[in-house]
């Protein structure tokens, strides 16, 4: 189901940055934060495969099969039945919303922040040492997992003699990690004020239920479309907890899984809802396996409820199998559906991320079937009156000035750099909307249709090229 990702470009202007951070195109600031994921990490990819996005991909989505193995592993533990922590894992494993992520390099925040976490559970009898050490660079991938060894709290509790006695690093650790983010959140060496503006209100309320809502998504194809809360998300959210709440009520049996489900959910959630202006998909990623036995809990056990006992060891497994494959038809039609939306009137795709990585990849492949090697300095010429603005949520075209332009070609070469990432000749690129002999020492491309790059040339050849290019395609402007 995941076959999609791996052929995808990168789609993040994150995943620009930190590849071109470790070429050192740009500046890495001094700070633990994501020092793991976003440092060493893109460093030794580069070193050994270079910029090519399927390397990364792979990465990714073993860092997430392995996730899913220990899952299922943690949930056996808990006591939670082997059905349940089975079909948890396919609703994990086939979640359509986490397409975007697996389609990113900088997934590996989460999926490597989640993976380590999960082993320092699992190594937590064997060794308290290396179980610590595990979380600790669980906190130097992503600090969202900040607060999830207390899971084990709940999860273990029938072993409560002496856990929290092991434990204990793990806690001393979160708090340190808690206390330097607040100490290097205002120099900027932590996700900062200004970027990441947190505060307590209603919104709190609506994040979780518009991540609870996109949890139980099998109908919008694009439910992230727009990166911030929903506020009618309720209406689903509500619902969900209220099935989960009678589930436990009539079945007995669920109410453990429930309640260790919906604290792992709670307790991955949590850090990210005082968050104001941003609702990201990927904050998800470390809470979703909770929600996903809790699910999961109810439903087997419904059905073992309902089945005879003597039919159960047949009939609970065809439940699991049917489910996930049903599951997994539906996830897969959503993301085509997700991949091939276009806005009207375009080949534009409607989903940013998808729409970001295929603009860059046309720029910079059509830029490097022409780019030569005395190509030092490279202009990229959007002509004036050729903006055009959609909203992000209707995918409409905006029409007049009322609206600020995006330039959608400058944000998908992270303003420039992306070319001197794949194109090392380069040491200057920029975006200009109009051309005179002021730059005729540079190389003019021409921004074309969605995202290809015209090579008009230098100097003399450049502007007689544009000319005649533009008139051409009656973009020369109109007598004032």
């Amino acid at each position: 189901m995941h076959r999609r990702e791996i052929g995808a470009f990168f789609t993040s202007p994150d995943d620009l940055t930190h590849l071109q951070q470790a070429v050192g195109l740009t500046p890495i600031y001094p700070t633990p934060f994501r020092l793991l994921s976003q440092v060493v990490y893109f460093r030794l990819m580069l070193a050994a495969f270079g910029p090519d996005p399927v390397s990364f991909h792979l990465v990714v989505l073993a860092t997430h099969v392995a996730n899913l193995v220990m899952i299922h592993a943690i949930a056996r533990r808990f006591g939670i039945t082997a059905p349940a922590s089975i079909l948890a894992v396919a609703f994990v494993g086939l979640f359509p919303v986490f397409y975007s992520i697996f389609a990113s390099a900088v997934a590996i925040n989460d999926t490597l922040a989640l993976a380590l976490t999960l082993a320092s559970f699992l190594l937590l009898d064997r060794s308290k040492f290396w179980s610590a050490a595990s979380f600790a660079l669980a906190l130097t991938s992503k600090e969202s997992v900040l607060l999830l060894p207390l899971v084990l709290f709940i999860g273990m509790r029938r072993e409560a003699s002496g856990l929290a006695t092991r434990l204990a690093p793990h806690l001393v650790i979160a708090a340190i990690a808690a206390v330097l983010f607040m100490v290097l959140r205002p120099l900027n060496l932590a996700p900062n004020a200004t970027t990441y503006s947190t505060g307590l209100g209603f919104h709190v309320f609506h994040n979780a239920m518009t991540y609870l809502a996109w949890s139980v998504n099998l109908w919008d194809a694009i439910p992230d479309v727009v990166s911030s809360y929903d506020q009618h998300a309720w209406r689903v959210g509500i619902p969900v907890l209220g099935f989960l709440g009678l589930g436990a009520a009539l079945l007995p049996q669920a109410r453990g899984t429930v309640f260790v489900g919906l604290t792992w959910w709670l307790l991955g959630i949590l850090p990210v809802l005082p968050l104001t202006t941003q609702t990201y998909r990927h904050y998800l990623y470390p809470a979703l396996p909770g929600f996903a036995l809790a699910i999961a809990g109810v439903m087997i056990t419904a059905v073992s409820a309902l089945t005879p006992a003597r039919f159960r060891s047949v009939a609970i497994p065809t439940f699991a199998v049917l489910l996930a494959l049903a599951y997994a038809i539906r996830a897969d039609s959503l993301i085509e559906r997700r991949m091939t939306a276009r806005i009207p009137g375009t080949a534009l795709a409607v989903d940013p991320v998808v729409r970001r990585s295929e603009v860059a990849r046309l720029a910079l492949g059509t830029l490097g079937g022409k780019i030569v090697v005395e190509d030092h300095k490279v202009a990229i010429l959007e002509p004036a009156g050729t903006e055009r603005v959609f909203g992000a949520r209707s995918a409409r075209e905006y029409q007049g000035s009322q609206h600020a332009a995006y330039d959608l070609l400058a944000v998908s070469l992270n303003q420039g750099t992306a070319v001197r990432l794949f194109y090392p000749q380069v040491d200057s690129v920029a975006f200009v909307k109009r051309w005179d002999s002021s730059r005729d020492d540079w190389t003019l491309y021409v921004a074309y249709l969605e995202g290809a790059l015209l090579r008009m040339g230098r100097g003399e050849e450049a502007r007689s090229h544009l000319a005649a290019w533009m008139t051409q395609n009656r973009l020369a402007p109109s007598p004032r």
